[in-house]
């Protein structure tokens, strides 16, 4: 299933994108961040596991006000998978009027995959 998640950052508090629901992997396929402030902010996205933020794909990037960050996009081919339990978080540096929007294929999951390193 193709889905898209979006949220509007108002002030510098964290929160959640999206979680991966329990039996599920989602592959990340585009991520949109805009500002729509009338002044220069940043912005953390990071996937996150057990609150360990494992990958930050931004991680305090600028954005002056009107301007877009995006990842992906050019093809059906995914950034990032993630696994049931994980999640999406963003935060903005400051208030103001941030947008986020991550766009995955949600996918069953019937073996859930096992830390290789263990």
């Amino acid at each position: 299933m193709l889905a898209t998640r979006h949220i509007t950052l108002t002030d510098a508090t964290l929160q959640e994108v999206f979680a991966v629901p329990s039996g599920f992997t989602a592959i990340l396929t585009y991520i949109f961040v805009a500002n729509h402030g009338v002044s220069t902010d940043t912005v953390d996205l990071y996937w996150d596991n057990a609150s360990v933020p494992q990958v930050y794909i931004f991680d305090g990037s600028s954005l002056q006000a009107g301007e877009r960050l995006t990842l992906g996009g050019q093809s059906a081919s995914g950034l990032f998978v993630l696994h049931e339990g994980e999640t999406v978080q963003a935060q903005a540096g400051s208030a103001g009027n941030m947008e986020v929007a991550v766009t995955f294929n949600l996918e069953p999951n019937d073996s859930p995959l096992l830390n290789f390193n263990q």
